[in-house]
């Protein structure tokens, strides 16, 4: 799916500039993913292959140079954070953004959990002036916004 490519080599990326949030082993290190594979049973009477799915609607665009891509400027308010955090949350959740989209998001939410992280002051506000359905995420991701400080 093209979100998780957008999103797996930022945050490959983010993780090469951000060493001591990656808790493991540098980027070089690591073992890349498995590949998926589809298997198909095949006995004397028929063969079964397993359920496909419906085909992805978005289009095939070349891949997103992530190292390219410039930040946002952090939110300078609580109610701003909410909404840059609200934002980006919902890019991330729509079925068919384009992958420079979703990488543009993915950046835009890293950087507005990392202010969240430089102002926890703020933490409170944010999580009241999200849509309820975003404040678990937010809370989740509140901890891991001190990573490394």
């Amino acid at each position: 799916m093209v979100h998780r490519v957008a999103v797996a080599g930022l945050l490959g990326l983010i993780a090469s500039v951000a060493p001591g949030c990656g808790g493991g082993a540098p980027s070089a290190e690591r073992e890349p993913p498995a590949a998926s594979t589809t298997t198909t049973t095949t006995t004397a009477a028929e063969t079964t292959a397993p359920p496909t799915t419906a085909a992805p609607t978005t289009t095939t665009t070349e891949p997103v140079d992530v190292t390219t891509l410039r930040p946002p400027a952090p939110a300078r308010d609580p109610a701003g954070l909410a909404r840059q955090i609200a934002v980006a949350e919902a890019v991330l959740r729509t079925d068919g953004a384009g992958e420079a989209e979703v990488a543009e998001a993915a950046l835009a939410q890293q950087v507005a959990y990392r202010q969240l992280g430089d102002h926890p002051a703020w933490e409170a506000e944010v999580l009241a002036a999200l849509p309820a359905e975003l404040r678990p995420v937010a809370e989740s991701h509140a901890p891991a916004t001190t990573c490394g400080r």
